[in-house]
Formats: C-alpha cells, sequence, structure tokens
C-alpha cells in the first residue's frame, strides 16, 4: 500500500496512515496494530493531519481526484491520474476531508502535487504545500474557504519553489515552508 502520511486521534489510540497505492486511508487500532478500515480518498494520498476540536482527518492527494469519464489519464503505481495529455503530468490536486466518527469523505480542490498537511495550534486553519503550483493553500478548518499563497522561486532558478512541507509556528501567526525548489 506504499504508507506515506501518518497522524494520530488526540487519545493516541488510533493512527490514520496515507496508504498512497490504495488510494485510501488506512484507520489503524495502535494497541492491537491491525487496520479496523480503509477509507477511500482522493489518488495517490500523500499527507495527513488530525483535528481534534472538527473531529476531521484531512488527507492531500498528489494524484488529485479520482478520474471520471472521459478525462485523459497516465498510469502511476496501479492507478490512473487524471493528466495533461502532451505533459502527462497530474492536472488536479485536492485535500480529502474525512469525518473521524463516520468516516464520510468530502474532496476539496487545492494546488497541484499536494505534499503536506498542518493544521494550525487553534485548529481553525490547515494549510497544504502544493509543490507543482508554487503555492500554499490555507483552508478555514469549518468552512473549507481556500485562499492561496504563491511562493516564488528565486529569479534565477531554472524551477519552481517546490514547497513540500511545512508547520505552524507555535503561537499560530506564521506558517515556514519548505521549498524544495529554491533549496529554501
Amino acid at each position: 500500500p506504499l504508507p506515506t502520511g501518518i497522524a494520530f486521534s488526540a487519545d493516541g489510540k488510533t493512527a490514520y496512515v496515507a496508504f498512497s497505492r490504495n488510494n485510501t486511508l488506512a484507520v489503524i487500532d495502535v494497541e492491537t496494530r491491525a487496520i479496523a478500515r480503509e477509507v477511500p480518498v482522493g489518488m495517490a494520498p500523500f499527507g495527513v493531519t488530525f483535528s481534534q476540536k472538527h473531529r476531521k482527518i484531512y488527507v492531500t492527494n498528489r494524484g488529485g481526484r479520482r478520474p471520471q469519464p472521459g478525462d485523459v489519464t497516465s498510469p502511476s503505481s496501479g492507478s490512473a491520474i487524471v493528466t495533461d495529455p502532451v505533459t502527462g503530468a497530474a492536472t488536479t490536486g485536492t485535500l480529502s476531508v474525512v469525518d473521524a466518527d463516520t468516516f464520510a469523505v468530502c474532496e476539496v480542490a487545492v494546488g497541484l502535487a499536494p505534499s503536506h498537511v498542518a493544521i494550525s495550534p487553534d485548529e481553525s486553519r490547515v494549510a497544504a504545500a502544493n509543490s507543482h503550483s508554487d503555492s500554499v493553500s490555507i483552508l478555514d478548518a469549518r468552512t473549507l474557504a481556500r485562499t492561496d499563497v504563491k511562493i516564488p522561486s528565486y529569479p534565477e532558478a531554472a524551477i519552481g519553489s517546490q514547497p513540500v512541507a511545512l508547520v505552524f509556528a507555535p503561537d499560530g501567526k506564521s506558517l515556514y515552508v519548505e521549498c524544495g525548489g529554491n533549496n529554501a
């Protein structure tokens, strides 16, 4: 299943793990180490964070939404990903929002190839690093309203900034973003 991101429930009894090749979120009982269920999410899930306040699990999907009839797709690790017909690059990026009690899932569009996801200390905002859009999507955790912040590359850079990881400062007033393309 290629486990990638992981988050834990507030009591530490449940682990939520992105199973990238399965396109699912695994819900694992920490004590027994048994998979209680796998919840279908978007394509190639990667980062995971948990909100106790909202009882939600947020999962980035590097491959974006699931394909629909008529979409151009390319194979990726056994799955069909919605892609550009010329470049073969993924053309969607999403954040799955999973209800921790019912496991109902809603999908929110974010930038391309979202990687790491973080929640603010007060759990009011969720941020996703969009590595192929050179941006960070910041969502209101309650309404899921989205604002994007562009992360420019250095003027002499040959490639984009490629934000791949992020973390909120303890006071929630700053968001630190790791940019692989800028080596910063």
